[in-house]
């Protein structure tokens, strides 16, 4: 049925998204299912891409579904969400968001989140990794999201573990910081100086930028 194949394609598209941001740390600006057998080949079998790009930018191609991501409805792609400035917290604010309960905190985060990715709420998975979810920009501006909102302080490795999701991070903001960065990251993180945490405080860089080393 077509409500089968839509859930089909939006699931299809979420994995595509995910694997990208994951392997890559790339944002998507759009993703095109095609109709089999309809995307342009060369003469020996190969895609020609040339023709596809073409094909796209007329809006030729036999699309069985297509989902933006940006806020951009122009079809344009290269469109970054901003984080809004963030108020420093005093003590008091810092109690009421402590006081939270988890489903109020969850839901405030998952805001967060669908704004910086452009994916409606009820659509982002609670339990996925956050690196499947957000490029390594997004992801970035989230932290300084985190600790520049919710008063928490999250490290670099913590945040690009594969086991860190939104419902432990509600854990992190109750807490008022993480577990120090156990668990399966391969990175490294260097706690000195600068204005940032990690290796990217080491270096100097500010609130939200992020360095990995790959070990």
């Amino acid at each position: 049925t077509d409500e089968a194949t839509k859930a089909a394609c939006i699931a299809l598209v979420g994995k595509i998204r995910g694997n990208v941001n994951q392997e890559h740390s790339l944002g998507i600006a759009e993703i095109v299912l095609l109709q089999p057998r309809t995307v342009p080949k060369t003469s020996s079998g190969k895609i020609a891409r040339a023709w596809c790009r073409k094909a796209f930018l007329q809006g030729t191609l036999k699309v069985v579904y297509r989902k933006r991501f940006t806020g951009d409805q122009s079809g344009n792609s290269g469109t970054v969400t901003m984080a809004p400035a963030q108020k420093a917290l005093n003590p008091k604010d810092v109690a009421g968001i402590r006081a939270m309960g988890h489903k109020e905190l969850l839901n405030k985060l998952v805001t967060d989140i669908s704004r910086l990715s452009s994916l409606p709420p009820d659509s982002i998975d609670r339990d996925a990794p956050l690196v499947t979810i957000l490029d390594s920009l997004s992801l970035s501006q989230f932290k300084g999201i985190v600790e520049g909102s919710y008063g928490a302080q999250i490290s670099d490795e913590y945040l690009f573990q594969e086991s860190t999701n939104l419902k432990k991070l509600v854990d992190v903001v109750k807490a008022g910081k993480d577990d120090g960065g156990s668990g399966d990251g391969g990175g490294t993180r260097i706690d000195q100086g600068g204005s940032a945490g990690g290796i990217a405080g080491a270096l100097g860089c500010p609130p939200g930028v992020v360095c990995c080393v790959i070990q």
